[in-house]
């Protein structure tokens, strides 16, 4: 309700409208794990911006598209991988200067034969997700990880495994003029991503949208549907 008393902090004893028009305050209050735990019910006015939770149909059924490991591989493999980048990295692994390390692991010949191999493209990508969970502890709608697996005939004493990614996911069926509330409470839930079904507005574009909010990745579901 509008009428919630403050019981803490720099606004004690005073309406949640006061607290409200400060917004740096406001800002530094949701980033606090403190604030988040103790204090739910404000922290999910002042995230709503008074409004209740939005759990429409249309957002659940955007949620549920990461139930099929084979969206999450593509949302991962469309948006965030780049095979060349990829190449780069396995190149980069056995061609590095401190050789007296690596020769523990590997001959010369190995890594010349192994970046032959890479540069024709004889070997296959495994995606494994990893870790998955809905709802989770920070407000996320969905968290999900991804490990990027190199196979091919062609072996060292030791098997590359790439870093795992992992994405923390705000799902949101429409984005309009509201988008600067949403994107505060993507960074007061440590969002990485947000994931929209559609951008409408009118004072900016989806490029601007992303240019002004670098921080957080912003996915539309056509990026990940439109067919190559």
């Amino acid at each position: 309700m509008k009428t919630d008393i403050i019981t803490f902090g720099k606004y004690k004893n005073q309406p949640l409208e006061v607290l409200m028009q400060d917004n740096q305050y406001k800002e530094w209050l949701m980033a606090q794990d403190w604030f988040r735990n103790r204090h739910s019910n404000i922290y999910n006015l002042i995230v709503n911006n008074y409004g209740e939770p939005c759990e429409t149909p249309e957002h659940n059924k955007l949620v549920s598209l990461f139930l099929d490991d084979d969206f999450c591989i593509s949302f991962f493999n469309k948006i965030f991988f780049n095979v060349e980048i990829f190449e780069k990295r396995l190149i980069r692994e056995v061609n590095s200067s401190n050789w007296e390390t690596q020769k523990r692991y590997y001959t010369q010949e190995d890594a010349d034969q192994y970046i032959d191999l890479v540069q024709k493209k004889q070997y296959e990508i495994e995606f494994v997700v990893t870790h998955k969970t809905f709802e989770t502890k920070l407000g996320n709608d969905v968290g999900f990880g991804i490990t990027v697996n190199f196979k091919s005939d062609f072996s060292f004493k030791r098997d590359y495994q790439d870093r795992e990614c992992f994405f923390s996911i705000e799902c949101k069926p429409n984005v309009s003029e509201d988008y600067p509330a949403i994107i505060r409470q993507c960074r007061a839930q440590k969002s990485n991503v947000l994931f929209i079904e559609f951008f409408d507005t009118k004072s900016i574009t989806i490029d601007q949208f992303r240019k002004m909010f670098p921080d957080i990745a912003i996915v539309l579901l056509s990026d990940i549907t439109a067919t190559s």
